[in-house]
């Protein structure tokens, strides 16, 4: 979801998709444990970094399962200091 919300067209879908198939081991769906850490991560940045909702809970998943997150918006996860990134550029 995180890369796919920034595509302008077919194309950079198809290339989102295939850097995924190249890139990314694993797909985890946020669940109960995914939520509590969400929150602590919107109670410690949302006011100071301007973490959003979903940003905190693709963090979270990411943080979660020990994985690395694979963003075209590294800015977005700078202030969560303990999550590993994998900047994507189309």
């Amino acid at each position: 979801m995180e890369l796919l919300q920034a595509c302008r067209n077919h194309a950079e879908m198809q290339h989102v998709k295939h850097f995924v198939v190249e890139n990314v081991p694993l797909v985890v769906h946020p669940d109960e444990a995914v939520s509590r850490r969400a929150i602590d991560l919107l109670e410690r940045h949302a006011m100071t970094h301007g973490l959003r909702v979903v940003d905190a809970l693709i963090g979270a998943t990411a943080l979660e399962i020990g994985g690395v997150l694979a963003t075209a918006n590294v800015k977005h996860y700078r202030p969560i200091a303990t999550l590993p990134l994998l900047a994507f550029r189309a």
